[in-house]
């Protein structure tokens, strides 16, 4: 496993990065122990889903950012912040934009992250350094 990681975390729509921070300490396996964590907070700007409001955001929700890097998106089923359905219709645009996107969905869970989804990212983060070492 590379021994030069970064991770950067981009925390959700009205969060910050510090708030994120103790997300670092879920992932205990060995590839992790040098990883550089970085937990940048989003700017203030306008957002659609909130009416106009002020919030920290990386981007509107009706906008895609251009980018190749591949995404892991999870989203609780019980959401009543960011509507399920609105979770769920975002992967596929980001697909046909041409961004590789991995959707899973989490019956009962609410706004908030639980272990799995940690376990789950954990699992992926793995997989793709791996493959980007091959």
């Amino acid at each position: 496993m590379a021994k030069n990681i970064i991770i950067m975390w981009l925390h959700g729509r009205g969060d910050s990065g510090p708030n994120n921070m103790p997300i670092r300490r879920f992932f205990s396996a060995p590839d992790f122990a040098s990883a550089k964590w970085l937990f940048p907070s989003a700017p203030s700007r306008t957002s659609t889903y909130d009416n106009g409001a002020r919030v920290p955001a990386w981007f509107d929700t009706y906008e895609i950012p251009v980018t190749a890097t591949p995404v892991i998106w999870f989203h609780g089923m019980s959401d009543n912040t960011v509507a399920f359905s609105a979770g769920e219709a975002r992967p596929p645009l980001l697909e046909q934009a041409g961004i590789s996107c991995q959707f899973k969905a989490y019956p009962g869970l609410g706004h908030s992250i639980i272990p799995d989804e940690l376990t789950s990212l954990e699992s992926w983060i793995k997989t793709r350094l791996q493959s980007s070492l091959d």
